[in-house]
């Protein structure tokens, strides 16, 4: 996995898109664990609003997940999914990576405040319940 750890730190490290996508890519579905291919656009949006920055669109979001399946980082399955318009076939999303990318991804200075701001959204939230 030495060469998936140096991919990541590439990645993670990246401070302008693609590469700043592609980790975002990363890091949600660090939190999600797993997200069909649509999710992954608005988890990212999110990310992105909370640290305030602007959104993505959704071509390159596509773009980048090929990449990072491509790279092996990130694994798809064709699946089935329903909405109220019927079915649709699209792509679970998940990372392929061991302890060591999950250890460098637990100290990813980005994730951590994109975390804090969420947690803290949620508390005020709460508060206000």
């Amino acid at each position: 996995m030495v060469l998936a750890k140096s991919i990541i730190e590439e990645i993670l490290s990246a401070n302008t898109d693609p590469g700043l996508l592609k980790g975002d890519i990363v890091r949600v579905l660090a939190i999600f664990k797993r997200l069909w291919s649509f999710e992954v656009i608005y988890e990212i949006n999110s990310l992105r609003s909370t640290l305030g920055e602007e959104p993505v669109r959704d071509r390159d979001v596509g773009k980048a997940i090929q990449e990072l399946l491509s790279a092996g980082i990130v694994r798809g399955v064709g699946a089935k999914r329903t909405t109220f318009r019927g079915v649709i076939e699209d792509m679970l999303l998940d990372l392929n990576i061991g302890p060591e990318e999950i250890e460098l991804l637990s100290r990813d200075e980005r994730m951590r405040r994109y975390m804090l701001k969420r947690h803290e959204a949620f508390e005020s939230l709460i508060e206000k319940g």
